[in-house]
């Protein structure tokens, strides 16, 4: 059996057709547009909300901002979680990482690898390896 692996990036106020594979005249996103190649594109998605924690936390959990609890950015440690992304991937032997703005309820300790930036892009120190 090969290795995969999955990688997840989630941008703040990017539109779809802002990218140069969705016919954006400008050549913006260049490197979304060649994980697009290389993996996968979704032509159509949607959004529990249209606030980054609770969409974010019912991307990890597969639940709706009602049922996880975070209806707002500032309610993320409020979260009922369960099992999440994260702790499936690691239960099967995968490493996982957060890298840049986390906005969910994860922390530090949740997964292998984490390096936070806040939204002004600096680091909020070294990366963490668990």
């Amino acid at each position: 059996m090969t290795a995969q692996s999955v990688l997840i990036i989630i941008t703040d106020q990017q539109r779809a057709d802002l990218t140069a594979r969705e016919g954006y005249p400008l050549d913006i996103t260049p490197f979304v547009d060649a994980f697009a190649r290389e993996g996968r594109w979704f032509r159509r998605a949607y959004t529990t909300s249209p606030t980054c924690s609770p969409a974010r936390t019912s991307l990890l959990t597969g639940r709706y901002p009602s049922a996880h609890r975070v209806t707002q950015n500032a309610a993320r440690d409020a979260v009922v979680a369960g099992s999440d992304l994260f702790a499936a991937a690691r239960k099967h032997g995968c490493a996982t990482a957060l890298i840049g703005k986390n906005h969910t309820y994860l922390r530090e300790g949740d997964v292998d690898h984490y390096l936070e930036f806040s939204h002004g892009g600096a680091a909020h120190g070294p990366p963490k390896r668990r």
